[in-house]
């Protein structure tokens, strides 16, 4: 485990089409070993430092590999990007949070890229790449009906909606760079075409708790820098753009800390997804790695900003079954693995903190995990 402080170095900090997940997972790592434990001192149960219990709950069965999702602002749906592979064809599993059942599947016109959905719960937004081109797809959240379609001169990755929700924001890829597409959730049309010339490929963006700036994950697949670009969302232009030390992939904000964790590669060649980068208003102030072996995949963190849940990765065929978590004061391991589906990629936790979802992309499954006391 490595850990080092960083004061001087200013920030950075996604979802790729699942051909390209591939192509950049193709390097692979040794089975994760057991993860650092760390003591419980609870005292009858009132210590605020005791480390919730997590427990597997239910399995849902998908008819295809999971990807990216959320859940709704009332924690009463969890969506999930499903690729049916028998059909070559995409919907989005609309799930049950009560009776975990699948209860509707939203057709999509596309390979999805990525999902965000409205702080009201009302509207998704889908990024979809469709032939060269590509779209964001406005569907009702609770009918699956199409809204709206926005036309998109290129690839979406993906995408965020800001706190206030009055934008979505909309990393693409131009086939020579970047644009970062600026929707009006109120006009479904597009407010403003943001270019990134600092990095090619933007992958993802998150927001600070206030909501005043939007942090622009992305990458040079050639030469496996990584960087995150800040946006002030008042004049939605860039203010700065600075490297990290990892081939970024994704990032995700900590509203309670008010930090941006990214998560990354040691460069195209290194040994999978296994850098992050922690950053708190213009500076990175810790570069770390998981636990020996482990890559990880798209993490999220408890509400109350105490814990990340992070997936392991796959890596070229390998088992790998567990979600671990990481302390966000200590930035170290946790208490023992979660043994869920195999290859789990992509978490999401309820706004509530009792529940955290896992999509399992070999078994075709979202384990749910049961977390107490909520957190």
């Amino acid at each position: 485990m490595k850990i080092t402080k960083e004061n001087t170095r200013l920030l950075p900090c996604p979802m790729l089409n699942r051909h390209l997940l591939s192509y950049l997972m193709a390097t692979a790592i040794t089975a994760a070993p057991a993860l650092i434990a760390r003591a419980q001192e609870d005292n009858l149960g009132l210590d605020p430092d005791a480390l919730p219990t997590n427990t597997v709950i239910a399995t849902v069965t998908l008819g295809g590999t999971p990807a990216d999702m959320v859940v709704n602002p009332q924690d009463t749906f969890l969506y999930v990007v499903t690729d049916i592979t028998s059909s070559s064809s995409y919907v989005i599993s609309q799930i049950d949070t009560t009776t975990h059942a699948v209860v509707n599947t939203f057709p999509l016109a596309g390979q999805p890229s990525g999902l965000a959905i409205t702080p009201n719960g009302k509207q998704l937004y889908v990024g979809l790449n469709v032939s060269a081109a590509g779209a964001v797809a406005i569907i009702d959240a609770s009918t699956g009906t199409l809204v709206n379609t926005i036309d998109l001169t290129g690839g979406p990755n993906l995408p965020q909606i800001s706190p206030n929700g009055k934008f979505a924001y909309v990393p693409m890829a131009t086939g020579s760079g970047s644009d970062i597409i600026v929707i009006d959730t109120a006009t479904q049309k597009i407010k403003k075409a943001i270019p990134v010339t600092s990095f090619p490929d933007a992958v993802s963006v998150v927001f600070n708790r206030s909501g005043s700036i939007a942090y622009v994950t992305g990458f040079n697949l050639l030469t496996g820098a990584g960087y995150v670009g800040e946006i002030d969302t008042a004049t939605l232009k860039f203010t700065h753009t600075v490297s990290v030390d990892a081939f970024t992939i994704y990032s995700i904000a900590n509203r309670i800390t008010n930090e941006v964790w990214t998560a990354g590669a040691n460069g195209p060649a290194g040994g999978g997804f296994n850098a992050i980068n922690v950053i708190k208003g213009d500076n990175v102030i810790v570069t770390t790695t998981p636990p020996a072996g482990i890559s990880i995949g798209y993490p999220a963190f408890t509400p109350n900003g105490k814990y990340a849940y992070m997936p392991e990765a796959y890596l070229n065929g390998s088992t790998y079954n567990y979600v671990y978590l990481t302390d966000t004061k200590t930035y170290l391991p946790v208490g023992t693995p979660i043994q869920v589906g195999n290859e789990p990629y992509f978490v999401q936790i309820a706004y509530n903190g009792k529940y955290a979802y896992v999509g399992n992309q070999v078994d075709d499954t979202i384990s749910v995990i049961q977390i107490s006391p909520a957190q």
